[in-house]
């Protein structure tokens, strides 16, 4: 399975560059949000009814590409740790399947669908105009260059974390699970919080669009239908079958347990009643193991995570009624 050219790009990045992440980021931002101010339409007071709109369409156009490759060069800059760490817990004879990860086979496909929503349900055509006399002629190209970044992106950022979600679903079959040490199995939900934090950053920078004080569900529902499906996804998909596992080896040592308790011998004696004691113990240990393959600060930043975008949200809205109050006074 060969690497995609885009994921080549960004490694070149990673291994060029000092400072990879923050560097790209910076520049894409710097990139994006310059050529929005060069072609004026960044506030086109002259070409749009609502041009404190358009500012804060175009700023999203800009933070959020920029964040999107931010969060991909860090996942790759950090995949050798992760495969050192899956190293750990899967057979021998399975280590070169590590060397799949990061290659989305049809992460063109992924590409191609993410323009056809934009094109179809994200870019507004009535409001464009490609009549090169037209005033308007230079914004609405600008429009349509900045919807088709934006979504290039997200076909790519969506493409690469959906295959490394589905990826570790598969290795988690093949996982030795050793249910006395289950933070070896960490790497799995580490994942899953690095795809989620993706996805959470996204939707929290979607009030940008509410800059002109009006909280449009129009604005969100694009977002909502694409991110909140990749969520539950990238949230449940790494980790459903390693979690399985350890529900399972779980079920299973209880039972041998159990058995072992009704066998042993219930007289007062010391040799006995430290038998017991220890089955009971032992019982009660697992009985307290957590089912899924993250520890509790892992499990506490998800659950952090998924709370910000409704908070920013919220906080969008809540600022719009300020606004509107105030200025009704």
């Amino acid at each position: 399975m060969t690497t995609p050219a885009p994921i080549k790009l960004l490694q070149w990045l990673i291994q060029h560059l000092k400072r990879p992440v923050a560097t790209t980021g910076i520049c894409s931002f710097g990139f994006l949000f310059g050529l929005f101010v060069v072609t004026g339409s960044i506030y086109p007071a002259e070409t749009s009814d609502s041009p404190l709109e358009a500012t804060g369409i175009f700023l999203l156009c800009s933070f959020l590409p920029a964040y999107l490759v931010m969060c991909m060069l860090g996942m790759l800059r950090n995949r050798p740790v992760m495969q050192n760490s899956l190293k750990q817990v899967l057979p021998d004879d399975k280590h070169a399947l590590l060397t799949q990860i990061d290659k989305p086979r049809y992460w063109l496909v992924w590409v191609v669908i993410a323009l056809v929503f934009a094109v179809t349900a994200n870019i507004s055509w009535s409001t464009l105009s490609f009549d090169t006399s037209n005033e308007r002629f230079v914004f609405s190209l600008t429009v349509v260059f900045a919807q088709f970044v934006l979504w290039i992106v997200v076909g790519l950022a969506l493409s690469l974390n959906f295959h490394n979600a589905l990826f570790l679903h598969r290795l988690g079959k093949l996982a030795s699970i050793d249910i006395y040490n289950l933070d070896s199995l960490n790497p799995f939900g580490r994942f899953t919080l690095s795809g989620l934090l993706m996805i959470v950053g996204a939707m929290a920078l979607t009030p940008l669009q509410s800059i002109d004080a009006e909280f449009r569900w129009d604005n969100y529902r694009n977002a909502f239908v694409i991110v909140v499906p990749a969520a539950f996804v990238f949230l449940l998909l790494p980790i459903w079958s390693v979690h399985s596992k350890i529900k399972l080896q779980k079920r299973t040592q209880l039972q041998d347990i159990d058995e072992a308790i009704d066998k042993a011998s219930k007289s007062f004696d010391g040799a006995s009643l430290m038998a017991l004691n220890g089955l009971l113990d032992r019982r009660q240990y697992i009985q307290h193991c957590r089912n899924r393959p993250m520890d509790t600060s892992i499990f506490s930043r998800v659950v952090l995570y998924v709370l910000i975008p409704p908070l920013a949200w919220i906080g969008a809205a809540l600022v719009e009624v300020a606004l509107s109050s105030a200025l009704a006074g």
